[in-house]
């Protein structure tokens, strides 16, 4: 059974764009290329090749809510002097990119929370000082996070 053939219409003037882009883009590809060393683009033709190339970041989520920052809130630990036993209270405020925000033991957080991986597109750094990364979320979407906050 054959697939069935799709067919898009569009002008004329936006296909006349399309086209033009490529070719500029296929221009600067060869500009580049005569500049590289030919070691190197092999060398980045099978980084690409093998997966290797491509720049990820893997982000916190806790309850299926990507988390954007997190702070310490309590931090206690100390030995009890009468019994001689290690007292911990530490707890914690997640910051989530939707704007919410939660608090929680740190422990719990440490056990419950669940990595994603992201494809890094940009890297930059913010006026303080502090990078930046830009990565595309699942549905395309440019997310950005400070660099301390990903794994």
């Amino acid at each position: 059974m054959a697939e069935k053939e799709e067919t898009v219409t569009i002008s004329k003037e936006v296909l006349d764009n399309i086209l033009n882009k490529l070719s500029d883009l296929e221009t600067g590809q060869q500009e580049f290329e005569k500049t590289a060393s030919k070691d190197q683009i092999q060398k980045i033709e099978k980084l690409r090749a093998s997966g290797k190339l491509v720049k990820t970041a893997k982000i916190s989520t806790y309850q299926g809510r990507l988390v954007e920052s997190w702070k310490t809130t309590v931090d206690e630990v100390y030995i009890e002097p009468s019994s001689g036993k290690e007292i911990c209270k530490q707890e914690m405020e997640l910051n989530f990119f939707e704007g919410k925000k939660v608090t929680l033991k740190q422990l719990d957080f440490a056990r419950l929370k669940v990595l994603k991986s992201f494809e890094v597109i940009k890297q930059a750094k913010t006026n303080d000082g502090e990078v930046e990364l830009t990565v595309l979320g699942e549905t395309g979407e440019e997310i950005v996070i400070n660099k301390k906050y990903v794994n």
